[in-house]
Parts: structure tokens; C-alpha cells; sequence
């Protein structure tokens, strides 16, 4: 219900367990005649929906504070649960709530916002309304005065007052209104009325209504054409007008197809070239990639419970396209990469390890021109790189490479994790088709580590402690123990480095001799459990 704080939503309440969850509230406007399909969950993206809020699972009320006052709305609700900590489980969306198409006593009602000229700054759009339904003349003095407004977009809801006018409610046309210098080649306009008696008392507002948007998406050898306008009377159930325009008499369009359309979500055909209307000539052929077709759509609608207004008529822009083949490139093939798929360490020692730049992995990548099936798109104008930690893990995308930077990708890495990881490369054309992801290739870290055989505890800045020679990496853990000559344990510690400082257990400098230790070492490779690798030796202590 429409109340003066906003739009107040009622619900009848759920029963709930005790369970994390809540109601997710979304509006889009107009009325939308969707349906979701079987096991649907949560709200599709494509129904063009935006959540406006959220209140307690246990809750049945929401209001809307923010909701346009005489728009026609649409709310759907979604119910959330919290399955565990780390996941949340949707509903499938509720049926729609559709609000604000009520047509009131002295409500001005909206019959005509059409088309009238496509231009990107001199377009034109002509609004019609009506007088005040059944206003009582003795109970609302003049002067009257209407008041158009504009909004953009098909939903918009930031209103300019573009007219003005005074009216004594006669015989003259004085509810028409052609809006100029628009780009209504780009952009949808949605308008609404006001009503003043008295000159400056607001006494109604009527529902709003958009243009009529045509969008046109290409395909092989044909063009997908979809319309919407948000309206407050119906245009479904209605056979609906395509036109196109003739190739050989430019600036001449033909009607081609009478479409029966039944929900909003059938506002859609696709143009293969055939003219199923040859009243006004037959411009039949068959449609090629590359070449480009404009339309325009004839839509027509009525007030179900208005029906003196008759069949309203109204006009979208015009709106061209291009066929395009919509097959996949050719799928990468990752080629003469750098250490093949083995260890990004080869041609490296422990001591290039030192140098942060040395961690970096380097991919080359060829895209084929034939596939097994024929030739391959070349309109390639990107690259998307993917990268997976370990073997067995899903890969995500880590970078979009623009075709024109090259065949070529270098992903720096850290030292703890080194070179360990795998690669996918995929293309994507003009169109926006991506193919089929490449081949995988892997590097992993290498296991070089060393000790030296001689340190010296006395604090000169020179092999104060027994520690990897150079600079070590990939190491997960590292533990060691240290035995005297006679075979007793003298230190040990375990964690991330090695570093022992020539103290006994209790922390008291052990005398100059030779010492032998055992060292074991995870190093991080592809395998989630890394490698283990046991080192033993002697070094000796002096002080």
C-alpha cells in the first residue's frame, strides 16, 4: 500500500528455526511478468532488480522510504539462511508485488510517450495525457495549471520540470507536449504529470511512463531485437509492430512482422531476413554477417479498466545492428614457456634466490588460426590469464591482457610461495566470445637448500649463527636437532627459519667442537602437502 512515508509492504510471516537468515527486499520498476524458473535461486540479474533492503527472516513488513511517489513498482522478495558460516542459501524469488498502478478520482493518466525522431541531440519524443478524471469543477477552483516532468531512464526517479501549462480544462489540445534536443538514440525518458487547482495546490499526480527502449543484440546470420517500456497501462497480450528498414530504399522502413506478445519477458523476435508482411512490399533476403539493419517497434497497449482511451500507440527509437558470427577463437596453446611444466628453478642457485625479482613466472602462448572443425575467428582483443596455487585446485582469473600487448604474460610470485602454480590462458573476440580455456602448465619450486660445515658464535658480524647458506625459499616449516659428539641432544627449535646461535637447551653457549644435526624441511611445492626432505650433517662450532 502507498501511504505518505513511502510504500509499505505486507507479508505473511515464516515460521523459522532458530537460524541465521533474513528477507531480501527488491524493486524494479514497472511490472515485470517474470516468472523463475524450476529451482531457481535468489533473483536473476538479467530481470533487472535492485535490493532496496532487508529486515529479520522472522519479519512480515517492510517500507519503502525511497520509492517514487505515483511510480509503478515492482517488488519481489528473496529469503536468505546462513547454512553454515562460510555459506548462504537463497530462495527461489517470490511472485511479484506490483504497486502504484492504481488510477485514481482526478488523477491526469499518461497515453503517449512515442518516438517521434531518433537523433543523438535532436531527438524528439511526444507525451500525451488526459484531463483530470471525473474532477468535481465545485469542489476544485481553478486556475488550473499542469506540470510535465522528465526523468531518465527507464526507471529513473530524479525528476526536471521541463513544462508548463495553463489550462481552463476546454476543448483545446492543451494535454500535448513534443519534447525536443533529446539523444533518444542512447537514452530512455520516463515523464509524469502534476495537477494544480488554485495555480500552486498540487491536487494529483499521474503514473509515469517511459519510452519505448529497443535493444538489438547480434548472432549468426540474424539480430535478437527485445523492447521494454515501463508504463502504467498494459502492452501484453497485443500483437505488437517490427519494422525495418529496406536496404534498397534507405531511409524506407517495411513492417515485416505482426508479433503477439504475451508477457513482458515475450517483448523479443529474431529478424532472419523474411518479410511476413508484403502489404507495403515484400524486402525479403537473407541477412549476412557484417551488414547492418535498422528497426523500430510499434507497441500497443490499453488501460484494462480505462478502455474509453482506446488502443494506445507508441513508437520506440530507431535502433540499428550488425549480424556477427558468434563462434568461439581458437583455444590458446601455452608454448616455449621457461622451465617447461617442471620447476620454475631451472638455471637458478639458492643465491639468485636473494633477488625478489628472480620470483617470477613468464608464459608464452600462440592462438591457432584453424581448429578440427575449420578456420577460427582472428578478431581476438583479449586474453584472460587464470591461475590455480595447486593441481587439484578450480583456477580464477588473476588478469585481462589486451590482445594488442602480445602473446607473452609475466606473473610475479613471492618467495614463500615461489614459482609453485598452474596456468590457463583463454581468447576473447570482438563480440564478446571467449574460448575454450588452453592447455595447463604448472612450474614448482625447486628443493635447494645448504648449510655450511663452520660457524662462529662470538658476535664479529661473520657466521654468527648456523643458518641456510644464501638466501632460502619456499619453505613452509623447518625443524632441526642438534647432537654433541657423545650423541646428546644440545638444541632444536621448529618454525618458518633456522637460525641456532651456538646455545645449548638452556640457553648456555655450548664450547667450540664439532656438532652434528638433523634438519627436516617441508618446502611449499604444487602438492597441497608439500615436500619433506630430511638433511643431515656435522658443522663445526668454533668461539
Amino acid at each position: 500500500t502507498e501511504t505518505d512515508a513511502g510504500i509499505k509492504l505486507t507479508w505473511q510471516g515464516q515460521k523459522v528455526c532458530k537460524t541465521a537468515g533474513k528477507i531480501l527486499v527488491y524493486r524494479k520498476s514497472g511490472c515485470s511478468g517474470l516468472n523463475p524458473g524450476e529451482c531457481a535461486s535468489g533473483i536473476p540479474n538479467d530481470w533487472g532488480y535492485s535490493l532496496v533492503g532487508e529486515v529479520n527472516v522472522a519479519d512480515s513488513t517492510y517500507l519503502d522510504t525511497k520509492a517514487d511517489k505515483g511510480s509503478i513498482y515492482s517488488y519481489r522478495l528473496v529469503t536468505e539462511l546462513a547454512v553454515n558460516q562460510f555459506l548462504n542459501m537463497q530462495s527461489a524469488p517470490s511472485t511479484e508485488f506490483c504497486i502504484g498502478s492504481e488510477i485514481k478520482q482526478g488523477m491526469n493518466v499518461m497515453t503517449k510517450v512515442s518516438v517521434t525522431k531518433t537523433d543523438l541531440t535532436t531527438g524528439e519524443i511526444l507525451v500525451n495525457w488526459t484531463k483530470p478524471l471525473d474532477l468535481k469543477l465545485d469542489e476544485s477552483k481553478g486556475p488550473y495549471v499542469y506540470k510535465l516532468y522528465r526523468a531518465l531512464g527507464i526507471g529513473g526517479e530524479n525528476y526536471t520540470l521541463i513544462h508548463t501549462q495553463n489550462t481552463t480544462l476546454g476543448t483545446a489540445a492543451d494535454t500535448v507536449f513534443t519534447d525536443k534536443n533529446l539523444n533518444t538514440k542512447e537514452l530512455v525518458y520516463r515523464y509524469k504529470v502534476e495537477f494544480y487547482t488554485e495555480s500552486t495546490k498540487l491536487f494529483s499526480s499521474s503514473a509515469v511512463a517511459s519510452s519505448v527502449r529497443l535493444g538489438i543484440l547480434p548472432d549468426d546470420k540474424s539480430l535478437k531485437l527485445s523492447w521494454e517500456a515501463n508504463v502504467p497501462w498494459s502492452n501484453e497480450n497485443r500483437t505488437h509492430f517490427i519494422y525495418r528498414e529496406d536496404k534498397l530504399n534507405l531511409g524506407k522502413f517495411n513492417l515485416v512482422k505482426k508479433l503477439k506478445v504475451t508477457q513482458a519477458n515475450t517483448f523479443a523476435f529474431t529478424d532472419i531476413g523474411l518479410d511476413e508482411e508484403k502489404e507495403d512490399g515484400d524486402i525479403s533476403y537473407d541477412i549476412q554477417n557484417g551488414e547492418t539493419h535498422c528497426y523500430f517497434v510499434v507497441t500497443y497497449g490499453a488501460y484494462t479498466e480505462l478502455p474509453q482511451f482506446g488502443v494506445l500507440e507508441n513508437y520506440s527509437q530507431i535502433a540499428c545492428g550488425s549480424p556477427a558470427d558468434k563462434s568461439p577463437p581458437c583455444t590458446p596453446a601455452i608454448v616455449n614457456t621457461p622451465g617447461g611444466s617442471g620447476s620454475g628453478c631451472v638455471g637458478l642457485t639458492s643465491k639468485d634466490f636473494c633477488n625478489d625479482n628472480v620470483f617470477v613466472n613468464k608464459l608464452n602462448w600462440n592462438s591457432p588460426t584453424t581448429s578440427g572443425t575449420g578456420a577460427c575467428r582472428q578478431d581476438i582483443v583479449s586474453y584472460s590469464i587464470f591461475f590455480a596455487r595447486y593441481e587439484d585446485e578450480k583456477p580464477t582469473l588473476i588478469a585481462v591482457q589486451e590482445a594488442s600487448s602480445g602473446n607473452s604474460f609475466s606473473h610475479r610470485r613471492n618467495s614463500k610461495d615461489g614459482f609453485a602454480g598452474c596456468y590457463y590462458i583463454s581468447a576473447k573476440n570482438s563480440i564478446g566470445i571467449e574460448s575454450e580455456i588452453s592447455n595447463k602448465i604448472c612450474f614448482d619450486n625447486c628443493e635447494d637448500l645448504s648449510f655450511p660445515n663452520v660457524f662462529s658464535p662470538n658476535n664479529d658480524g661473520k657466521n654468527d649463527t648456523f643458518s641456510p647458506m644464501n638466501c632460502p625459499a619456499f619453505i613452509n616449516n623447518i625443524s632441526f636437532d642438534v647432537y654433541s659428539s657423545q650423541g646428546l641432544k644440545v638444541a632444536t627449535s621448529t618454525g618458518e627459519r633456522l637460525e641456532w646461535d651456538g646455545k645449548d637447551l638452556n640457553g648456555n653457549d655450548l664450547p667450540s667442537g664439532v656438532y652434528y644435526y638433523y634438519i627436516t624441511v617441508n618446502f611449499e611445492k604444487l602438492d597441497r602437502a608439500g615436500l619433506t626432505k630430511t638433511i643431515k650433517g656435522y658443522v663445526t662450532l668454533i668461539r
